[in-house]
Formats: structure tokens, sequence, C-alpha cells
């Protein structure tokens, strides 16, 4: 998610009427994402959906989607992460812990 707010900035570039990029209007909309972002990850329970589609030159493509929940109190972070697609890996899962 950090990798997409560092992609929007590079793609948040305005011209000034003099033809020139607007410097501060860049990092004011950076500031922006970054802060967006930051609000969301203190979120206490998050769930999120992740697509990764594996290429490979030897097998054929595998696409595999992933559940990651995680749960954020005090100063422990706990993640499962459940694999969901392809339907015969489903009963994959990994629990992660994480302290201060």
């Amino acid at each position: 998610m950090f990798l997409l707010a560092l992609c929007a900035l590079n793609g948040c570039k305005r011209e000034t009427p003099a033809g020139r990029d607007d410097t501060a209007m860049r990092h004011e909309r950076g500031n922006q994402i970054v802060a967006e972002y930051l609000k969301r990850d203190a979120a206490p329970y998050r769930k999120i959906r992740v697509r990764m589609n594996i290429t490979s030159e030897s097998e054929p493509l595998k696409i595999y989607e992933l559940e990651i929940w995680r749960k954020q109190s005090g100063d422990e972070t706990l993640t499962l992460t459940h694999v969901v697609q392809p339907a015969d890996e489903s009963d994959l899962a990994a629990l992660s812990t994480e302290r201060e």
C-alpha cells in the first residue's frame, strides 16, 4: 500500500500556467496521500484481499487470492493470511504476531 502511495506521488504532476511543475502543489498532494494512508493503517481491524498472477517459463499461469485479516491492539498486531484461491490450496494459512 505504501508503494501505491509513492506511485500516486509521482502521478500527481501538474503544470503551472508557465508550463513548469508546481512543486508546492505536488508536495501538498503527497502529504495528503501519506496522511490518508497512515490514518487507514492505524485502524484496529483491517481486511484485505490480494490477487497475484504468477508466471513461469516452465509452468502455466497460477492465480492466487489471499485474504489478510489484521487486528491491532496496544503494542501487538495479529495478522492472519489465508489462501482463498486456488481452491485446492485453500487449506493454507499463516498467523503472525508482531510486538513492539
